[in-house]
């Protein structure tokens, strides 16, 4: 997630307006680096950090424009599936099954290079201009 924080950074240096807000989902041990990362960037309007989310608070997802999830090494993970559960596009890195789950560029979602923040940032930037996005 450290990537996707770099991103937004990108996006607020070059201007994106407005700005995109993201939830975080999940709990772990980089949770507090997370925090201090969008802390130092400024960004603490933007991100919020929702913990883990029960069967009811994931109804929250349907109000979710889509998932991100650029991690450098888990190919198939359950926050997609979690997402298609949800009719959610996913944007993730190509890595793994990432190809053969999400598919081609809009198939179900999208894909960038592993630890490409610039990639990640412009793909962003291109996913936030569609007007509504939904299931693909």
């Amino acid at each position: 997630m450290g990537n996707l924080i770099a991103a937004f950074e990108i996006l607020a240096r070059e201007g994106m307006l407005p700005m995109p807000h993201c939830t975080i989902i999940g709990d772990g041990p980089q949770r507090r680096a997370l925090e201090e990362q969008v802390a130092v960037a400024g960004l603490g309007d933007h991100f919020k950090f929702a913990g883990q989310l029960d069967g009811k608070r994931s109804r929250g997802l349907c109000n979710t424009r889509f998932c991100v999830q650029p991690s450098l090494s888990e190919g198939f993970s359950k926050a997609w599936l979690d997402a298609f559960a949800h009719g959610l596009p996913v944007l993730a890195s190509d890595v793994g099954a990432a190809s053969q789950v999400i598919g081609g560029d809009g198939v179900r979602g999208w894909l960038v290079p592993p630890g490409d923040v610039r990639a990640l940032a412009d793909r962003l930037s291109r996913v936030l201009l569609i007007p509504s996005i939904g299931p693909l």
